[in-house]
């Protein structure tokens, strides 16, 4: 027994000297006794041999053999001539061990610096794996430096069998320095070393990892609390192979859930470093975390993601003990890294491919977000990259469920490509071409649950989420199309509410969205709405309205020409609405014109359904298309008459006479009105003809006639409109001169204002009141006859 202790060599697997030629007696289980001289003798010239050969056993703790006392005062030690094959001069390896186990820090120190220097062999480094090991507890940093530094040289030149006859004695050295809660390494250079070392020894004994799972797990739960960028991402480099080797096999051979507790542990270890400062450190967390959710852990897209259910505050939170949630994934999603972006859609992808079908009906729609949200990003590589995952991943849904959808591929051919060549609108970058059967399938059966943080978030104040949102909401319309209906009360005020005059941007972004909606949607769906809410009603507030009616004119840019023409002919009534055209709210008035300068293009695009309109019998589009410029030309304030200073009459009565605007006003308004008709009258849908002013003159007497009628509810915007046509077209000779006596025969109107005082009801301020109701109806009479007047100039007109 001795005999077996002192010659143990310390390698990888148990190794003795073999004793056969020392018995001198056959097989290790004869019961012959040789004489012990013999056996000593042979013994020592044994040893002596496996010495030169570098293969004698290294003793531990400064062990001595006495039978080896002899031996050794005939070796030379460091500074001798002696020659070891591959050994350099001033390295003695048989001393080695016994020098790294010195008191003598210095000692220590100068020894493992002369086995760095030395360039020892794998053979060579392999007695000293023990004696290196203890100096991993060694209070000298440098020392420990050096020794991890060894042990790593070794088992980088060492095939996998060996290295894996070393994880008995090296995993529990590395579970004491680097597997506990406070962390018995001080130093970050010697823990990063730690790390990378047991990354490089299991990565190459893959398939021992199993045994060592334990061990395994305490190491990087103890080395997430840690900081320093290398020991992370060497333990998330661990953590995958521990993932794929060990825990991804034993969810096929058992279930998830047995597996679901170790991985949830350490997926929560790591999920903090997913905002780590590094880029670098974010992309490793980020790979081993997509190794780990695949072990069981679907469930923990919902910490990945913040969620929780409404009205479900657990107990601690409720105390305020709890932690907030924060969603990691719309942060990764627009990290500045572009490497960071597409690791998360790469993510992303495959836990829509490879997650257990449990997870998955659970928790697709928490994360199908953000792999369309790759299609938005700024790095054209990262959103090709989101297109061909999602058209893969529509593929294999197409695969999977090919009976659900086989008649709409085998006979549905016809039906899609009459969709595809009905789409005019352009699909934002990178969608070159309309999504496949399976992509719009995919991710539209989760648009259903998308479109509520869609809409909230349209809403919200901060312009990076509304951006954001924007974006997404226009992509996800190409591959919804049609099913976009069934949300449209719900998106519409959002979209309104995007329609910000403050945010440029966002804008932009919402006008191609509300393009892309109404080129899926009929009109007569949430046209009702819009006008409703843009309407002069008490309970919509003027900004509702500037913004309803600001969508007007990206809704009219993407509709197909059936649903323009429908439009037009919704449109016309509020063309003629003075409470709409005639607005002086001056962001109203901006939204309007807008609208008109949006016609003509709606005109052009339905011109062909419009002349079938009007030989269906149709009323025509022309009076309302020419009211409504007409109407908001007029309203122009440089137009309105604005008051002098009062002239007093009486005590009690002023006269206010009013200042015309003058004829330049005038002349501005009547071109404004003729440049904004101008587009309106050349498209042939309205059926002009004759230029623009023959268009004017035809449609002159119709004109008038609304004008009329609207002059009993707003006076005077109706003159001035009046007056606009008058200038715009001219009336005919014989009624000019007539209607020019009739103005010069009619006296100036004049305003009287009675001023009582509310608190004194004395005689003379009842004399006054009844003198002001004898002016006012003598006011009544004349308008009365002047009303007549103008029936009998329009008669002959007639």
């Amino acid at each position: 027994h001795s005999l077996y202790r002192r010659c143990w060599l310390g390698v990888s697997t148990p190794f003795c000297l073999d004793i056969g030629p020392l018995l001198n007696v056959g097989p290790l289980h004869t019961t012959k006794m040789p004489n012990i001289n013999e056996v000593l003798a042979q013994r020592k010239a044994q040893v002596s041999h496996a010495r030169t050969t570098v293969l004698v056993g290294l003793r531990n703790n400064g062990e001595v053999d006495s039978d080896d006392d002899d031996d050794d005062d005939d070796v030379v030690h460091f500074g001798t001539t002696t020659k070891h094959s591959n050994v350099p001069v001033g390295v003695d390896l048989g001393r080695a061990p016994n020098l790294l186990a010195s008191s003598s820090v210095e000692e220590r120190k100068r020894t493992l610096a002369a086995l760095a220097v030395a360039e020892l062999t794998p053979e060579q480094l392999k007695p000293l794996l023990r004696p290196l090991l203890l100096r991993f507890a060694d209070p000298s940093e440098r020392c420990r430096d050096g020794a991890v530094a060894l042990f790593s040289r070794w088992q980088a030149g060492s095939d996998a069998s060996d290295v894996s006859g070393a994880l008995p004695f090296l995993m529990p050295v590395m579970v004491e320095r680097l597997g506990t809660d406070k962390g018995t390494e001080p130093a970050e250079e010697v823990r990063a070393a730690l790390v990378t070392l047991m990354r490089d020894v299991l990565t190459k004994c893959r398939a021992l990892i199993r045994p060592y799972l334990n061990e395994c797990g305490a190491i990087v739960l103890g080395c997430c609390g840690d900081q320093h960028p290398e020991v992370i991402k060497g333990v998330c480099e661990l953590m995958g192979a521990v993932a794929v080797d060990v825990l991804q096999p034993l969810c096929k051979v058992q279930t998830g859930k047995a597996v679901k507790p170790f991985s949830m542990k350490l997926l929560e270890a790591l999920l903090p470093h997913l905002r780590h400062r590094h880029a670098a450190v974010r992309l490793q967390v980020l790979r081993a975390i997509e190794d780990l959710l695949l072990c069981g852990a679907g469930q923990f897209v919902e910490s990945l993601t913040g969620w929780r259910l409404k009205n479900n505050v657990p107990i601690a939170e409720f105390y305020g003990k709890g932690t907030p949630r924060l969603n990691y994934l719309a942060d990764l999603s627009r990290d500045r890294s572009v490497l960071v972006r597409r690791q998360l859609l790469r993510c992303v992808s495959r836990w829509m491919s490879e997650m257990d079908g449990e997870d998955l009906y659970e928790q697709e729609v928490r994360i199908v977000a953000y792999l369309v949200s790759g299609l938005t990003d700024e790095d054209a590589e990262t959103a090709t990259l989101a297109k061909a995952e999602i058209e893969r991943l529509g593929e294999e849904h197409i695969a999977k469920e090919f009976k659900d959808y086989k008649e709409r591929i085998e006979y549905g051919h016809a039906d899609e490509a009459r969709e595809t060549a009905a789409i005019t609108q352009p699909r934002p970058s990178p969608l070159t071409e309309r999504p496949s059967l399976g992509a719009r399938v995919r991710i539209g059966q989760h648009f259903r649950s998308l479109i509520h943080p869609i809409c909230a978030e349209l809403e919200l104040w901060t312009s990076t989420e509304r951006l954001q949102s924007a974006k997404l909401l226009e992509v996800l319309l190409v591959y919804v199309e049609s099913k976009v209906t069934e949300f449209a009360h719900q998106l519409l005020p959002a979209l309104a509410k995007g329609m910000d005059a403050d945010n440029p941007e966002l804008a932009r972004l919402v006008a191609r969205c509300a393009a892309q909606f109404a080129q899926f949607t009929h009109p007569d769906e949430y046209m009702s709405l819009l006008l409703s809410a843009a309407s002069a009603d008490s309970l919509n507030p003027y900004s509702q309205r500037v913004q309803h009616v600001a969508l007007l004119p990206p809704l009219l840019s993407g509709m197909r020409p059936a649903a323009a023409a429908r439009t037009l002919h919704m449109l016309a009534a509020d063309l003629c609405d003075e409470s709409i055209m005639c607005t002086q709210h001056t962001p109203l008035r901006a939204a309007v014109r807008s609208l008109l300068l949006a016609l003509p293009a709606a005109l052009s695009v339905a011109e062909v359904e419009l002349r079938e309109a009007a030989d269906a019998g149709a009323p025509p589009l022309t009076p309302p298309l020419l009211l409504g410029p007409l109407l908001w030309c007029a309203s122009d304030t440089s137009l309105q008459a604005k008051a002098e200073a009062a002239v007093t009459l009486s005590a009690d009565l002023e006269d206010l006479t009013p200042t015309a605007a003058d004829e330049a006003a005038w002349q501005r308004a009547a071109e404004e009105a003729l440049a904004l008709a101008a587009p309106l009258l050349e498209s042939g849908a309205v059926g002009g003809g004759g230029g623009q002013g023959g268009s004017w003159a035809r449609w002159r007497g119709a004109l008038e006639a609304q004008l009329e009628e609207s002059a009993q509810a707003h006076a005077e915007f109706a003159e001035a409109a009046l007056r606009l046509l008058d200038l715009i077209c001219p009336p005919l000779p014989s009624g000019r001169a007539q209607a020019a006596a009739q103005a010069e025969a009619k006296p100036p109107k004049r305003v009287a204002l009675a001023v009582a005082e509310c608190d004194d009801f004395s005689d003379e301020e009842d004399e006054a009141t009844a003198v002001a109701a004898e002016v006012g109806k003598t006011a009544v009479v004349e308008q009365e006859a002047d009303k007549g007047d103008y029936d009998d100039f329009d008669n002959d007109l007639d």
